[in-house]
């Protein structure tokens, strides 16, 4: 016959490798996931967005999304400090811009949408990690 010690201790030790069980689970997780995700900076009211693409922040994207004449860019600043826009010359139709830096050891570390009138988005800071 089990006593209350008994029961408990066993209880303890059900929680305890549990605990190491999600532990041990948590930290393969945190190592499987990607050192960086996609970031989008959206100018209010659907006018258009400049986004990473790639997960490592240096690939661009820019969309203008809406049919008003005035066309929209992507700013991006990038590791070294220097400036990249990307327009999306085609204004609202299919297609958008791009401009790829894969092949390069710089990566953007903000980016803006900003519409030809000066309408922006507000700045967005990537996690800064770029390719590893």
């Amino acid at each position: 016959m089990k006593t209350k010690a008994m029961v408990a201790g066993g209880a303890a030790k059900g929680v305890r490798a549990t605990l190491i069980a999600a532990a041990a689970a948590g930290a393969v997780l945190v190592l499987a996931a990607p050192a960086s995700a996609a970031y989008t900076a959206t100018i209010k009211g659907g006018y258009g967005h400049a986004k990473t693409l790639g997960g490592m922040e240096d690939f661009f994207h820019v969309c203008d999304t809406d049919a008003n004449g005035i066309g929209v860019y992507g700013r991006y600043i990038l590791s070294n400090d220097s400036t990249v826009d990307v327009s999306d010359s085609n204004g609202s139709a299919s297609g958008c811009g791009q401009a790829d830096y894969t092949d390069t050891p710089y990566w953007a570390v903000r980016l803006q949408a900003i519409q030809r009138d000066g309408k922006a988005s507000p700045w967005v800071e990537t996690d800064g990690f770029g390719p590893n």
